[in-house]
């Protein structure tokens, strides 16, 4: 039995699930019926003349090899424009695809897709295929990154946080060549941790090769880790001041929020189980490793705070990049400046709403950038939720036609390419959808701005944040 195996943790819906039952399927949050498909009506909100909707699907695109239990969507990932067309594409992990090898089956697959019309670009597979349970041992994290081989073309790094090396759930990433696909390197996690890799997030150029370097997490053993994708070396450490819960359930890079000329970062840590003694928390760390500030759950039952981090822009206007972080009773859009000072909160819109936090360009035009939640419940399709930064005003909510009540529309997102005119693509995973029992799909989602509002080209980080 694993390590992951041995803990609980409470449901959305009030239930105990077994971690790992929550890692795959988390919103089914009872027992699965007939996977029966049903149309719902639009749910995006037309713009305040009452012209066309703000947000609309621009790109439907199903798995490459839809089978039941594949999970296609899980995970999805803006990448580099990789075949020279102009437009960004994108990766999308089938978590729990089952592909058969000599001597039996392991899970997990990625599919690389072009951005402009959803065709297969090349498909990555597991190198190091394992007999292990299906618990996302391949593709559990997902993310674009530079060049790191001086071809031009960005590269993509794929989280195993089960590989085993010489420790059980040992951990390693994958470094993938983004202009065919072929392996450039491994990084394997530390000999005495477990689920290396679990969360991959964008984070600076802290050691000056030229490359945005990894900030790698590793739930389990209580340790997050700043790492360079072209030496594989461990640049920094970050270990949680507290024992007994899962450090780097979710992550974030901030920028330099404490005035010291280093970014610093973000990560969530809920507890290991029901009836801990306490709710979920939220550390800030200084790019030094220095803990700046210790967020508690606003109530001791909240168990959940911490699950979603995003980092956002400037909402406030004092210069400093400001945070969202969620938990089961709301959202809390928060100071970078004041290390979590409350700026303003917003409720809940499901059980699971705001795993996954986006920062957006300003499409209200108010001078502050906005941003977009995840939202899905129990026995529902999902929706994607935008807000405008400056006040947390509803800005669209948006849900396609037709998903059925499995979907599970919105457990991953990635922003892709903004166009001339300020509209901005999204990718959306909907790792329950199809017609066959949790085969998955995957949706670009078009969210354009405020009639007469035209957006700023600002550079908008690339965000795709993998959970536990």
């Amino acid at each position: 039995m694993s390590v992951g195996e041995k803990h609980t943790l409470l449901g959305g819906c009030g239930a105990p699930l077994g971690l790992l039952a929550l890692a795959a399927l988390a919103s089914a949050c009872a027992e699965p019926g007939p996977d029966v498909v049903v149309l719902v009506p639009d749910v995006s909100e037309p713009a305040p003349d009452g012209s066309e909707p703000l947000a609309r699907v621009e790109l439907n695109a199903p798995g490459p090899r839809p089978s039941e239990h594949a999970l296609y969507g899980d995970r999805v990932a803006g990448l580099a424009d990789l075949d020279g067309d102009g437009v960004r594409d994108f990766a999308v992990t089938a978590a729990g695809q089952a592909v058969e090898f000599a001597g039996g089956s392991y899970q997990g697959q990625v599919s690389v897709r072009s951005g402009k019309s959803g065709a297969l670009l090349f498909v990555l597979e597991n190198p190091d295929p394992q007999l292990q349970a299906p618990d996302r041992l391949f593709g559990h994290s997902l993310l674009g990154l530079g060049d790191l081989d001086g071809d031009g073309i960005g590269e993509i790094a794929v989280g195993s946080r089960r590989w085993d090396g010489v420790a059980i759930d040992q951990g390693r990433i994958y470094l993938y060549r983004g202009a065919d696909g072929s392996l450039l390197r491994t990084i394997d996690g530390p000999a005495d941790g477990t689920w290396f890799g679990d969360g991959l997030t964008r984070a600076a150029d802290v050691d000056g090769d030229g490359t945005p370097d990894l900030l790698v997490t590793a739930p389990s053993s209580g340790r997050a880790y700043l790492v360079s994708p072209r030496s594989g070396e461990v640049l920094r450490v970050f270990r949680s001041p507290a024992l007994g819960a899962f450090f780097g359930w979710s992550s974030a890079w901030l920028g330099d929020i404490d005035g010291d000329g280093l970014g610093d970062i973000a990560l969530g840590e809920v507890p290991t189980g029901v009836g801990q003694p306490r709710g979920g928390r939220v550390y800030l760390f200084s790019g030094t490793g220095a803990l700046l500030s210790t967020i508690d759950s606003p109530t001791p039952d909240d168990w959940f705070f911490g699950s979603g981090l995003g980092a956002l822009g400037d909402i406030d206007g004092d210069g400093v990049n400001d945070f969202a972080m969620t938990g089961i009773q709301g959202l809390t859009v928060a100071s970078g400046a004041k290390l979590g000072t409350a700026l303003y909160s917003l409720p809940t819109q499901g059980a699971y709403w705001g795993e996954v936090i986006s920062v957006l360009p300003d499409l209200d035009c108010d001078g502050v950038r906005d941003f977009v939640v995840s939202g899905r419940d129990c026995a529902t399709s999902g929706s994607i939720y935008a807000y405008s930064g400056k006040t947390g005003t509803p800005y669209v909510t948006f849900a396609p036609p037709g998903l059925n009540t499995r979907a599970r529309f919105s457990i991953s997102m990635s922003l892709l390419d903004q166009h001339p005119d300020g509209s901005l693509d999204v990718a959306v995973g909907a790792s329950g959808e199809g017609p066959l029992l949790d085969a998955g799909g995957v949706f670009v989602v078009r969210l354009d701005p405020e009639p007469g509002c035209e957006p700023p080209h600002d550079a908008v980080p690339d965000t795709v944040v993998a959970l536990p």
